[in-house]
């Protein structure tokens, strides 16, 4: 699937933590009050990285990350990197939390980017917050209101652009995914990496 240097670094990895596939990759989060699933399906060859947030490298000040990030070719000079982080529930609050958890798990991939070999390669970033509620627009006073604030971080919510505020200025589109509860009550749902 990918070139033979490539192949070997990969097979030095934990397979229990990382895994690669052209067809479908999942990931989940274990939460208090149950599980969400998420299956990735893919249109190109994709290594991704469970549990970044307990597996992160401790040379960075902040211990603070997103959930997995998943490295995608689109060609053999091309990657795209994609950052994902889970919540049940998302709030005003835990907003601020979150961009941290991107901005960390942004320099953990730069790391392990430099492993692969792929770091210089990487021409697009894309962030993704994958929740079951929204607590932050179904307030519509809310959404006014902060529209209305030109230095809200809930405006970067709400328009799906994220400053990371990191060594560069790094502006990135992040997607929303809702997960819903299926037949069996198991939290799932299923996204299209394009």
């Amino acid at each position: 699937m990918f070139e033979d240097a490539l192949e070997k670094r990969i097979k030095e990895l934990d397979e229990h933590l990382v895994s690669y596939s052209d067809k479908e990759l999942s990931f989940r989060e274990k939460q208090k009050d149950g599980k969400m699933e998420f299956v990735l399906k893919l249109s190109y060859p994709c290594i991704l990285f469970r549990d970044v947030d307990e597996n992160c490298l401790k040379y960075f000040k902040s211990k603070k990350t997103a959930d997995c990030i998943m490295f995608e070719q689109k060609d053999s000079k091309t990657w795209a990197l994609h950052i994902f982080e889970m919540k049940a529930t998302v709030k005003s609050k835990e907003w601020g939390k979150i961009r941290e958890q991107f901005r960390g798990a942004y320099y953990n991939a730069l790391a392990i980017a430099g492993y692969l070999g792929i770091e210089s390669y990487i021409k697009e970033t894309k962030l993704y917050t994958c929740f079951q509620k929204d607590k932050i627009t179904e307030d519509p006073s809310m959404v006014r209101g902060v529209l209305n604030d030109a230095n809200s971080l809930i405006k970067e919510w709400i328009r799906g652009r994220v400053n990371l505020d990191c060594f560069d200025p790094l502006c990135l589109d992040m997607e929303k995914i809702k997960a819903v509860e299926d037949d069996n009550g198991q939290v799932v749902s299923s996204f299209i990496i394009e």
